[in-house]
């Protein structure tokens, strides 16, 4: 058992490393730190409330027609007495902080020619307020107002100086773990328990799950998430919409001296691979690109999140080995970049290829052929046992050739027996029972495949590179220097979705399938620079605007289909 919990928790740690592993400083967007106030658990700001509306209203109106900026201020302002919002003018905004959950407080900047309307409102909403130099004070309780009033100097110089027509959620994770430890520990504590209550039906449908077991991964993965946040000063969500479409970023600020503040700095040793990039098929409804820029800052910072969790979870030094021994190999295969293609073809399934650019083709070789015994030694497969859905795997040298290539196959087999019939059907249609990867390895990169993707069109990419490879949307939109770019396709993603999903009448998913066909894809990339991370998320409006046609067409659906109500009984006639 303690094993498989290693082994679920390890590959927490190398996914959640991988998103803030590496990026190319060149030409990147200098990331800026975030504005956080000192001892505060967590802040709202919008620095500029009107130039926020205005593109609120851009996105909005992608979606209802009737919903635009004019609208929504008059709606906000009627709300709060200013129907005009004069009290609070363009380049004014607001900031709410919660210190601590007793302590939570709003500054304003308000006009104090308006302050009256906003005053009269706030006191028929049992609010306490305080106005000085400009800034209207608001909070639940008198402790709370006070707090307030001695903070929004700060607040005034931090959270609303720099103005920008954006909403910003800021937090500083490392500090709020440690004020609130105790807690934290006795929630891990109640885990157990917890679980098991819950997992009380799941047991008696399928006697082979595991409850304690998989409370102890879930009790993992947690220590693994508090390690890293531990390890995080400040993290900054920032929600930019405009001209119709909605801009996310999250920034994270490592903790000086930290494992996190090393991997972030580590120097540059990889670079893109555009061979990799051309042999990837980029036919699928996600597609991405990576580079892994330093493979051994990411290893080294892999084994030391593992060695902590094996001391805070009192695990054997040896249960770690094999987690470590396999982890480290794998690492030490990739030479930097990855593209992949998932959710492609034309038929349902799992359609996947994968390309990755490798150190070493005699030891990747090694570690497709010792990879079964290697889960199996890791607790990898008992976690899946646990879990009630025994896992096998296999794999086959030299099964063909394509142009001198050798072509292997790996095999996943997953048992269904102990799950419910609908979900068996399910991961049928997905291809998930019995999964079958060909697998190449040739002139310095591994790539496999499954499903429709053939293994010799990536062959002939990769020995005949075409002289243009079709590029990703993420890199028109986001700028150069990122260490990750990927698109989603929303229509191909929910024609996905609905090739698997039982037939039922009136399913949303085929109404909504064909509407989002087309639609400019959800891109997004991620940076590194200035010891911090980036990550960036970009919905085009184009797609807001077919979810807003689709979320019309079910609204009608549901009418069409409403039972009609039976006809009522005739009143008796007035008696004189």
């Amino acid at each position: 058992m303690k094993m498989s919990v290693l082994s679920r928790i390890s590959t927490t740690i190398v996914l959640t490393a991988f998103v803030t592993a590496v990026a190319s400083a060149t030409s990147a967007p200098t990331i800026e730190k975030p504005a956080v106030l000192e001892d505060a658990m967590i802040s709202i700001t919008v620095s500029d409330l009107q130039g926020v509306m205005d593109g609120i209203g851009s996105v909005a109106v992608q979606v209802s027609p009737m919903m635009n900026s004019v609208m929504l201020k008059s709606l906000l302002g009627m709300q709060v007495g200013d129907p005009q919002l004069l009290g609070l003018p363009p380049g004014k905004g607001l900031a709410i902080v919660a210190m601590d959950p007793q302590h939570v407080f709003g500054v304003i900047e308000i006009a104090e020619a308006q302050l009256a309307g906003y005053t009269a409102k706030l006191e028929t909403m049992g609010m306490q307020h305080r106005y000085q130099k400009g800034l209207l004070v608001v909070a639940k309780t008198a402790e709370a107002l006070a707090t307030g009033i001695a903070t929004a100097p700060d607040v005034s110089r931090t959270l609303l100086a720099t103005r920008s027509p954006t909403l910003r959620i800021a937090m500083q994770p490392a500090a709020y773990i440690a004020a609130n430890r105790e807690q934290i520990q006795a929630m891990l504590a109640m885990l157990p328990a917890t679980m098991a209550t819950s997992m009380q039906a799941a047991q008696q449908a399928n006697p082979s799950v595991k409850a304690p077991n998989i409370s102890r991964i879930l009790e993992g993965e947690l220590l693994v998430l508090l390690s890293i946040m531990e390890q995080v000063a400040a993290v900054e969500v920032i929600l930019a919409p405009k001209d119709g479409s909605l801009r996310i970023s999250k920034v994270i600020d490592p903790m000086a001296g930290s494992r996190l503040a090393a991997l972030c700095n580590a120097p540059t040793r990889n670079h893109w691979n555009s061979r990799v990039q051309a042999a990837a098929s980029r036919d699928g409804a996600i597609v991405v690109d990576f580079c892994i820029e330093n493979t051994e800052a990411l290893a080294a910072f892999v084994d030391a999140e593992t060695e902590a969790l094996i001391k805070a979870m009192k695990l054997e030094g040896a249960v770690s080995a094999s987690i470590r021994t396999f982890t480290q190999q794998y690492m030490a295969l990739c030479g930097g970049t990855i593209s992949e293609s998932i959710f492609g073809g034309k038929e349902p399934g799992l359609n996947i290829d994968y390309v990755m650019e490798i150190n070493d083709e005699s030891a990747a070789l090694d570690l497709l052929r010792s990879m079964s015994s290697e889960l199996e030694a890791s607790g990898f497969m008992k976690l899946y046992a646990d879990m009630g859905m025994p896992i096998s795997f296999s794999f086959m040298e030299n099964v063909r050739e394509y142009k001198g290539v050798n072509i292997h196959r790996f095999s996943t087999g997953i048992s269904m027996e102990n799950i419910p019939a609908m979900q068996q059907q399910q991961m049928a249609a997905m291809n998930l029972t019995n999964m079958q990867y060909e697998v190449a390895i040739l002139d310095g990169v591994m790539a496999y495949t499954m499903g429709e993707t053939m293994m010799g069109s990536v062959i002939d990419r990769l020995q005949t590179p075409p002289a243009t490879a079709p590029s990703l949307a993420a890199r028109v939109i986001f700028p150069d220097g990122g260490f990750c770019y990927s698109d989603i396709d929303m229509g191909r993603y929910m024609a996905f979705m609905t090739s698997f999903v039982p037939a039922m009448p009136n399913n949303p998913l085929e109404l909504m399938a064909p509407l989002l066909k087309d639609a400019a894809p959800i891109t997004s990339a991620g940076y590194r620079n200035n010891g911090r991370f980036e990550w960036g998320l970009h919905i085009p409006g184009s797609l807001l605007q077919s979810i807003g046609k689709a979320a019309m067409a079910m609204q009608m659906q549901r009418l069409q289909t409403r039972p009609a109500r039976p006809p009522q009984p005739a009143l008796p006639a007035h008696q004189p």
